[in-house]
C-alpha cells in the first residue's frame, strides 16, 4: 500500500529516511534495486539509479586535499550487526586494508553503513585501528560521546537554512 513520509524538517526527513531504511535493509538484494527505482521515479529523476562510487584515483586524489579525511564505510556497505563475527571483522578491516592501499595514508575514522552498530561491532572497529567513527544519529556531539560512536548530521537531508541553523547563524 502507499504511506506518506513526511519531508517538511530534518526530523521528519530524518524519520523518513529511518524508514526507508528499514524496508531497504530487510529486503533482498533483486528487490532493493526495485525499490531504488522505484524512489527514483517517485522522486522525478529521469535517469535511473546509478552508483556514484569514486574510482581509485579520484579517491586518491581526495584523500590528498588539506583537511579531508578519508573513512573507512565497508567492504560491501553491509549492515554490520546481522553478519556473523568473522564477517563483520572481514568488512571493517578489509575495508580499512583496501582504503590504506589506495591512498597511501593511515585510515583512522569509519563511518557505520546505514548507521549499523552493536556493542561488538563497536569493539571490532575499535580493534580494527580505528580512532573515531560515526554513526546516523542525528544531533551535535556532547561532552562525554565516544569517539567511535559519534553522531553526525547527514547533509543531503538539510537545506542551506538547516546547515546555517547548526552553524548558528
Amino acid at each position: 500500500g502507499e504511506a506518506t513520509l513526511p519531508w517538511d524538517s530534518v526530523e521528519a526527513r530524518s524519520q523518513t529516511s529511518e524508514t526507508l531504511l528499514n524496508v531497504l535493509c530487510s529486503s533482498p538484494p533483486g528487490v532493493i534495486e526495485a525499490l531504488l527505482a522505484e524512489l527514483g521515479v517517485l522522486a522525478g529523476a529521469s535517469t535511473p539509479f546509478v552508483s556514484d562510487t569514486l574510482t581509485e584515483d579520484e579517491l586518491a586524489g581526495l584523500a590528498r586535499v588539506p583537511r579531508v579525511t578519508v573513512g573507512a564505510h565497508g567492504v560491501g556497505h553491509l549492515w554490520l550487526p546481522a553478519l556473523a563475527t568473522p564477517d563483520r571483522f572481514a568488512e571493517i578491516w578489509g575495508s580499512r586494508e583496501r582504503l590504506q592501499r589506495v591512498v597511501r595514508q593511515n585510515i583512522d575514522a569509519f563511518a557505520y553503513p546505514y548507521g549499523g552498530y552493536d556493542s561488538a561491532t563497536r569493539a571490532l572497529v575499535e580493534a580494527s585501528g580505528f580512532r573515531i567513527a560515526v554513526t546516523t544519529e542525528a544531533r551535535r556531539c556532547a561532552r562525554g560521546d565516544s569517539p567511535l560512536l559519534l553522531p553526525r548530521f547527514d547533509a543531503a537531508l538539510m537545506t542551506p537554512q538547516d546547515v546555517a541553523s547548526l552553524a548558528g547563524r
